[in-house]
């Protein structure tokens, strides 16, 4: 049948609406895809001012104070969901025997006790991995400092001694799907030591 007054046929008019259905629907799920962020290439994970280093007659250490994420075009922040795990891996590379994370002056305990709001997932002679798992949604999230004492009789060769990281994005906020920061970056503006080993001259001779 033809619609006299408009000139359209019904066959006409429903052709018509079946392809506007695709349209509103690509529209619809245009601010969804926007919603959908790249970790990866919008945020950068630092270790500020880590180092390892001699204190006088009495100890050596290995310290931070402490990790963040943060924006990576500081004029575009996103929100980072609550439960973003921090990882951070300490290693010794050297060839000393006698160097051993285990065999520190204060015991293990104690050195927990330093690091508050870390959990150290693996703790070996050669290696100390810890987490810190974020409690609330952040454009900038942090964790607090974190050391380690050494046996002072025991120098690290230089370049021994290594941090890497890895920040797992918790679904939420402005990452939707959540995602993966690899990389862990050494401060530019507040790094005071040495990431690969002992800062020169500091060790207790």
């Amino acid at each position: 049948m033809t619609d006299i007054k408009s000139g359209l046929s019904r066959r006409t008019v429903i052709k018509g609406a079946a392809w506007s259905v695709p349209i509103i629907a690509a529209v619809a799920a245009a601010p969804m895809a926007a919603a959908s962020t790249n970790p990866q290439s919008e945020l950068k994970f630092f270790l500020t001012a880590g180092e390892v280093i001699g204190q006088g007659a009495a100890t050596g250490q290995i310290r931070s104070n402490g990790v963040r994420i943060s924006p990576a075009d500081p004029s575009a922040p996103h929100v980072i969901a609550a439960g973003t795990v921090f990882e951070i891996t300490i290693e010794y590379h050297g060839g000393n025997p006698a160097f051993d994370f285990l065999k520190t002056p204060y015991g293990i305990d104690w050195n927990k006790q330093q690091s508050q709001g870390w959990t150290f997932t693996t703790i070996s002679s050669t290696k100390l991995v810890l987490t810190h798992v974020t409690s609330a949604a952040s454009t900038e999230p942090t964790a607090g400092s974190f050391s380690w004492v050494l046996d002072p009789a025991v120098r690290p060769e230089d370049g021994s001694i290594t941090f890497s990281g890895i920040a797992t994005i918790a679904p939420g906020g402005d990452y939707p799907d959540g995602g993966v920061i690899p990389n862990l970056i050494v401060d530019p503006n507040g790094g005071t030591g040495s990431l690969s080993g002992p800062t020169a001259g500091s060790w207790p001779a």
